[in-house]
């Protein structure tokens, strides 16, 4: 027999891009952010690293942004591996960010060795949740953290 997927209506589809609507704007400001910060290191032809943090952190951010949109979900609702990213892309976001604020000196010496730990927790949980996808426990850590 034959799986006859469930069809979304016209109404269906439009509704769910009107309530993602202002996410997709964001995502896609924050991605354009993303990509004039690198572009900028780039043609300097220098390494900043409050840029690069910037840049990554924006992209990331917004890339997030686009994962959690019901658009996408229309889309990709029985990929197996999107499901996963969508949840596993929220660990990867501190980062840069934490790092950011380590380049700026805004951090002291305690704050250097956060930064150094948040760099072996987060992609631990990353990597966690792409493998067995979310986790109540992994989000708990998450938020004790």
């Amino acid at each position: 027999m034959l799986a006859l997927e469930a069809q979304l209506t016209a109404r269906e589809v439009l509704q769910a891009f009107h309530r993602d609507e202002p996410y997709l704007f964001l995502g896609s400001a924050f991605m354009a952010i993303g990509v004039v910060s690198i572009a900028l290191c780039v043609l300097r032809k220098r390494f900043d690293a409050l840029l690069v943090s910037l840049g990554c952190f924006a992209g990331l951010y917004g890339a997030r942004l686009w994962l959690r949109s019901q658009m996408l979900n229309i889309e990709f609702h029985d990929v197996f591996w999107f499901n996963r990213l969508r949840y596993a892309i929220d660990f990867l976001i501190p980062l840069p960010g934490f790092y950011f604020f380590r380049v700026a000196g805004f951090l002291n010496r305690g704050g250097r060795k956060v930064v150094v730990a948040t760099a072996v927790f987060f992609p631990m949980m990353f990597a966690v949740t792409l493998a067995l996808g979310p986790i109540k426990l992994v989000y708990d850590l998450n938020n004790l953290v």
